[in-house]
């Protein structure tokens, strides 16, 4: 009976009421035992239970997923949604590679706000609106198909997100070094992100020949 009473908790902990009750319809509908023989037959009797609350028919865990609020049904939908279509890919390519353009045609003043303005352009912070760099490898990863050599791409695109990698490290450190006892400036930071900032901007354009894609 222990054994019962651990199983119909378990259940009524996990599922909504009329699921619940609908399991427990089940065991009302199980052969009822002579108390005489309660005993004699109690491991058979726990046994066919657990059978019963373990084989409940799928339609109660349908039940269950049709009371999901609609918010989350959307948000399991985004978050499936992992492949960009090719032309998806290519939208985003461009915007990512617009944004690399002006972070460095606007560099000096970008900088002015600190690290983090920086970094927020790189996409490495998701600001509001994000910066174009933000899913710059779904984008990357949609395009693929479309290279004659593919292990070439795949270096290439790791290339492009190394590039982001470094120039926010730099930025981030540039941060700091003001208020620590370090003796490298916060400009020579700028300087090295901006370096790979450019580097990012050179590879993106060699990816772009790869798969066809008009900057």
């Amino acid at each position: 009976m222990k054994s019962f009473t651990i199983l119909i908790s378990f259940w009524a902990g996990i599922l909504p009421v009329q699921a619940f009750l609908s399991i427990l319809n089940v065991v009302k509908k199980a052969p009822q035992v002579p108390m005489s023989a309660m005993q004699e037959e109690a491991d058979a009797d726990i046994s066919q239970v657990r059978r019963d609350l373990f084989q409940v028919p799928l339609q109660l865990a349908l039940w269950n997923l049709a009371q999901t609020p609609q918010s989350v049904h959307a948000l399991v939908a985004e978050k499936v949604k992992q492949k960009l279509t090719e032309e998806e890919g290519e939208a985003k390519f461009i915007e990512g590679y617009k944004t690399v353009c002006y972070l460095i045609d606007h560099y000096d003043e970008i900088r002015e706000g600190g690290g983090d303005t920086v970094r927020r352009q790189l996409g490495t912070i998701v600001g509001n609106p994000p910066s174009g760099l933000v899913g710059i490898s779904k984008a990357m990863k949609a395009l693929e198909d479309r290279a004659d050599d593919f292990i070439e791409y795949t270096e290439t695109s790791d290339e492009v997100i190394k590039t982001i990698n470094q120039a926010d490290s730099s930025a981030y450190m540039s941060i700091f070094v003001g208020s620590s006892s370090s003796s490298t400036p916060p400009k020579q930071y700028f300087d090295d992100a901006l370096i790979e900032i450019k580097r990012c901007k050179k590879t993106m354009e060699d990816l772009a020949k790869m798969v066809n894609v008009k900057l």
